[in-house]
């Protein structure tokens, strides 16, 4: 299972620097249905515009507590922690929609159904049509910490 997880992976990076969005956005849907496989990292894509979350694999449970169907069309700012919120707001909107940058190694918390705060390490990038997708690793205390 995880040789096909790198395999589609390894297409989908292919696919996206060719810049052929429709059969990108199709591997993408694709890898987001991949199923018995463990992720190591959380595949999110959001909207830019409404911050809709529109697609995020199984495993997110793992981290928020939520399903993929409760996290499905769920504003992604309701789980950001308060004193992170306005500058992960910003970093987003300067960096993806104006600059059309991947943020790498951006660090943030969220917090999670049962109310306890998670340490997040993410990579972002705008596909198209204001769509982010995201890479998300849950990180401990120490490694959110270090500069």
């Amino acid at each position: 299972m995880a040789d096909q997880y790198n395999q589609r992976l390894d297409r989908l990076k292919r696919l996206a620097e060719a810049s052929k969005p429709i059969t990108y956005g199709r591997l993408l849907e694709s890898l987001f249905n991949l199923k018995g496989v463990s992720l190591p990292v959380i595949h999110m894509v959001f909207d830019m515009q409404t911050l809709l979350i529109q697609n995020i694999t199984d495993n997110c449970k793992d981290v928020w507590g939520w399903t993929k169907e409760e996290m499905e069309w769920r504003d992604i700012t309701e789980m950001i922690h308060p004193d992170d919120l306005a500058e992960s707001v910003s970093l987003a909107d300067e960096s993806i929609i104006v600059e059309g940058k991947t943020i790498n190694s951006y660090k943030n918390r969220h917090i999670n159904k049962a109310g306890n705060v998670v340490y997040l390490k993410w990579v972002t990038t705008e596909t198209f049509n204001y769509q982010t997708l995201c890479i998300i690793q849950q990180i401990s205390k120490e490694q959110f910490d270090e500069q």
